[in-house]
């Protein structure tokens, strides 16, 4: 396999990788959305809630991966700019160049394990002390379907 051939597959599988790990933290904000308490506000229960923030912080560390590789790129081209000819020129890059936006692209795949970790533990737990509530909720004349929410709430 040619060098060229490696850095392609490698660019695909992290960057699928993060499309997946972005997918997943957006996800997970939907499973905690599912266990709210009350139908006004935001409020989960405790036990979930630090899912939901180490979701945000991947979604943090996305943007600043992003964000840093974008400007150390940009910095890269300015100088590219002032001592390479012409578009075809090789132009010396420093190899440390990812190596901040690799550190994000970690942090935030271990940040949304981390996450879903939490978030089935906290069910498990939710649904050992029975706060995991099976109510009947309509859905036409006549019909009706058990659905799993969090905890029951007041009309």
């Amino acid at each position: 396999m040619k060098f060229g051939e490696v850095k392609e597959n490698y660019y695909e599988t992290t960057g699928k990788a993060s499309d997946v790990a972005r997918h997943l933290a957006f996800v997970g904000f939907g499973v905690v959305w599912l266990f709210r308490v009350g139908t006004s506000g935001i409020s989960v229960p405790v036990e979930i809630a630090p899912a939901a923030i180490v979701f945000a912080v991947a979604l943090f560390f996305d943007a600043m991966q992003y964000g840093v590789a974008a400007r150390k790129w940009k910095r890269q081209v300015d100088v590219a700019d002032s001592t390479c000819d012409a578009d075809d020129d090789n132009c010396d890059v420093p190899t440390n160049i990812n190596a901040v936006p690799r550190v994000f692209f970690g942090a935030k795949l271990w940040s949304v394990g981390i996450g879903y970790a939490w978030l089935i533990g906290a069910m498990i737990y939710l649904g050992a002390a029975g706060r995991l509530q099976s109510e009947t909720a309509p859905v036409s004349p006549g019909h009706s379907v058990n659905v799993q929410i969090g905890e029951p709430v007041a009309p």
